[in-house]
């Protein structure tokens, strides 16, 4: 099989996948690229066979990409039952609410869930309409904000017959794979605590009518959301960083200026020094591992650094400054008409001729020649030093808005560190109305929650928390529940598994990159002090 250059014309041998052509450089795509992702071989059997992998490689990387796919197009359908479900219960809410002597709790997580305000009556059906109103928003909201870029990427996708690309960055894209890993493990812990034995305590939902299962299914599903991560994860995150920040910047930093060189000594003896020990240098700074950000990302760090001639620089992230420009050199003099010269006698000094002005050479910068720093997301404009708001602006993309609404997080230490003191005060909060088995599998539910919640936003932790919550619902419109649902199972843990082993994967590298970049900088701390 061969495959056309797209610049030369050469017909060169298709080894399965994408490739440079040998000739002029250009990427050629396979002819067997329909199977391609990630620039890896996945099928026809032609293409496998042409590519030299093994057939055991080629097969794992087509079931990676059916995966993918199939988590994509299941999520879809499924999502869209659950909104049909609960289009369905808003009329059994309505008639059943008036009267009924049920209402709506609003908590706070201490971690035990404390109630503060019990909604009943016409504010019962208001907060309802208030859920089922920010399902929906959620919904369009999601799809909004991504039409721009899921366009493209689910034509390219559709030409390529593959799923759209994992670190797109798209929370339609990054939703499903949330899902399946969780529903994954929720199955494997539920069958390993059956095989054991264990009696697990559950709810009594029989005894309660369907109307309000509707109803407390999508309180859940929205409330929970603000709760556990609004206010256990955004604004604590908010808190953490005003006090790392609001420790270090005690004033706005001014612009860094450069240091004037230094006098030379004046001539003669040196002075006379005082009595007295020499002070040893101050140490550097602490480095706060928790703010500061990753070695390959300096846009983001605030560890207090130093320029080239040693003068201190603000500890704040990279600030864009405009170099002053050197100081105007003034044309040179045209040389004066030469006459000549007298002839010198024996008591006459020696006169030589003048030659024109000395050359200017840059030397360095002047004193209050402000000093150029890389660009950072969100700088203030230039010549204003950052405020403490601009600070918070840096660690997201949507700005003070991401601490309550989350989304454009990069997951760094202290984001970690909420996203799991949130999952594990959620996972505890359920302990009173099911058992101590509960605790882990809402737990791991919760990391994918706070993920969610900090890289896309609480719509989309919103959106796969009522994915959990109205699944049975929306899987009961169909006709043969009980064999649909296993089927169902068997699939959703199929797809599921691997994304499981995926995001377990990825965290092991995370905390192992964490932990090397930590060891490399206590190394250099170590030298440091050493050399000091």
């Amino acid at each position: 099989m061969q495959t056309q250059c797209p610049r030369c014309g050469a017909m060169l041998e298709d080894p399965g996948r994408d490739f440079p052509c040998p000739r002029c450089g250009a990427p050629v795509r396979s002819a067997g690229g329909a199977f391609v992702a990630d620039g890896e071989a996945l099928g026809p059997l032609a293409s496998v066979r042409l590519s030299g992998e093994p057939g055991w490689k080629a097969l794992l990387r087509a079931l990676q990409n059916l995966a993918r796919i199939g988590a994509l197009v299941l999520f879809a359908v499924m999502l869209l039952f659950c909104f049909v479900a609960l289009g369905d219960g808003v009329p059994k809410v309505f008639s059943g609410a008036p009267g009924s002597g049920y209402g709506a709790v609003l908590y706070l997580l201490l971690p035990a869930p404390v109630g503060f305000v019990v909604l009943t009556g016409p504010e019962f059906l208001a907060w309802y309409v208030f859920l089922v109103a920010a399902l929906v928003a959620s919904l369009i909201y999601l799809l909004f904000s991504e039409r721009r870029k899921l366009r493209p990427l689910l034509s390219e996708a559709a030409s390529n017959f593959r799923a759209p690309d994992r670190r797109s960055g798209l929370g339609l894209v990054q939703l499903p794979q949330v899902f399946f890993a969780v529903f994954f493990f929720d199955i494997v812990y539920a069958l390993a605590v059956w095989l054991t034995g264990t009696s697990a305590r559950s709810p009594d939902f029989g005894s309660l009518p369907d109307w309000y299962l509707y109803f407390t299914l999508a309180h859940a599903s929205v409330y929970e959301e603000i709760a556990a991560r609004t206010l256990l994860c955004g604004l604590p995150l908010l808190l953490a960083y005003i006090m790392a920040y609001g420790r270090r910047f005690h004033a706005p930093p001014e612009p860094v200026l450069a240091r004037a060189p230094a006098a030379p000594p004046p001539p003669g003896p040196p002075l006379p020094q005082a009595p007295g020990p020499v002070p040893a240098p101050a140490p550097p700074p602490r480095v706060d591992h928790l703010v500061d950000g990753p070695p390959d990302e300096p846009a983001r760090r605030v560890v207090p650094r130093a320029d080239d001639a040693g003068a201190p620089v603000a500890s704040a992230p990279a600030l864009v400054l405009p170099a002053e420009a050197p100081p105007p050199v003034e044309p040179a003099a045209p040389p004066p008409p030469s006459r000549p010269a007298p002839m010198p006698s024996a008591t006459a000094p020696l006169m030589v001729p003048t030659a024109g002005p000395e050359p200017v050479f840059p030397g360095p910068p002047r004193p209050g020649a402000a000093l150029p720093r890389p660009a950072w997301p969100g700088a203030p404009p230039p010549g204003r030093p950052p405020s403490l708001a601009d600070m918070l602006r840096s660690r997201t993309t949507n700005g003070l808005w991401g601490y309550l609404l989350g989304g454009g997080f990069t997951i760094g230490p202290l984001e970690a560190f909420f996203i799991t003191g949130s999952a594990l005060m959620f996972g505890w909060a359920h302990v009173s109305g099911w058992d101590i088995w509960k605790m882990l599998p809402t737990f791991i539910a919760g990391l994918g929650f706070g993920y969610l919640f900090l890289k896309v936003g609480i719509h989309a932790s919103i959106l796969l928390h009522f994915a959990f919550d109205y699944l049975s619902f929306g899987l009961a419109l169909l006709p043969a529940y009980d064999l649909l649902f296993l089927l169902l199972t068997i699939l959703f843990c199929a797809v599921g598994g691997f994304y499981f082993g995926h995001y377990a994967l990825q965290i092991a590298k995370w905390i192992g990159a964490r932990g090397k970049g930590h060891g490399a900088r206590e190394g250099q701390r170590a030298a440091g002090s050493g050399q000091r």
